[in-house]
């Protein structure tokens, strides 16, 4: 793997807040690294993209993937009776419909750890 510098890593987040400006900014934070010790921890950041946050309605998990999401749902509702008289694509493309329901938005991502 193809580690960037912090002048890299710098370069890449500011040319993305410059090519988009009204994005929010959400980051993520390795939750092993957490310490509840402390009301801040240092973490540094190690990469960051222009992605969609997808804000799930059936747990607390945040995706950044529609198709992670999307076999999330997939899994969550496989015993539902009001999905099982259908062909898998026909419950796919359902649980596709049901991913478009949910908040989702454009975002730049930071990703933190140690």
């Amino acid at each position: 793997m193809n580690k960037l510098t912090n002048e890299e890593k710098n370069k890449e987040l500011l040319k993305l807040i410059e090519e988009n400006p009204t994005l929010p900014l959400v980051f993520f934070a390795n939750s092993e690294d957490a310490c509840s010790d402390y009301s801040y921890t240092f973490m540094k950041s190690t990469r960051v993209e222009k992605g969609v946050i997808y804000e799930s309605d059936i747990n607390d998990i945040i995706y950044t993937s529609k198709d992670d999401y999307v076999e999330e749902l997939c899994d969550y509702f496989a015993d539902d009776v009001r999905y099982s008289n259908m062909t898998d694509v026909e419950y796919e493309k359902e649980m596709q419909k049901e991913a478009d329901k949910v908040p989702h938005y454009e975002a730049i991502i930071v990703y933190i750890g140690a």
